[in-house]
Formats: structure tokens, C-alpha cells, sequence
């Protein structure tokens, strides 16, 4: 697995492999709550319309919910849980 060059240049030179680690999960840090944020916009906005079968519907809600899990994205401390 390599890293993309344009996420390569905004990482700081590292002295040592501990704290090159540590700047890259702080650098996807933001990309998990973007993500976090679009799957639930996702799921808390997608209603049938009738332009598509209800199975359809059923299996893009159910692939929403699967990414959901695959992330393994947990509320904060003091969210309400659903």
C-alpha cells in the first residue's frame, strides 16, 4: 500500500516512524468525521420517492448502514445513542 503524493506533501517530515504515525492518523482524523458526517446525512435524509423499485430503496439503505458498521464509527461521549 502506498500513499498518495498530494497526502505525502502535507505530512510533516517525521524523525522517527512513531511520529510519522501520529501524523497521519491525526491527518485522517478529518476524513473519518467527513465521512462520518455524509453517512449519516445519508441515512437520516433518504426517503422513497418512487423513481426506482423499493428493493432498490432496501439495498442502498442497507449498503448506507453496512459502510456505517465497516467504519466502526461510535457516538461521542454524551450523544444520544440511537
Amino acid at each position: 500500500m502506498t500513499i498518495a503524493s498530494n497526502i505525502k506533501t502535507s505530512l510533516p517530515k517525521p524523525e522517527n516512524a512513531k511520529d510519522y504515525m501520529k501524523a497521519i492518523e491525526e491527518r485522517f482524523k478529518t476524513a473519518d468525521k467527513s465521512l462520518a458526517g455524509k453517512l449519516m446525512a445519508d441515512l437520516t435524509t433518504i426517503k422513497f420517492d418512487g423513481t426506482r423499485s423499493m428493493h432498490e430503496h432496501v439495498i442502498e439503505m442497507t449498503n448506507l448502514a453496512a459502510n456505517w458498521d465497516k467504519a466502526q464509527f461510535r457516538p461521542e461521549k454524551g450523544t444520544t445513542q440511537i
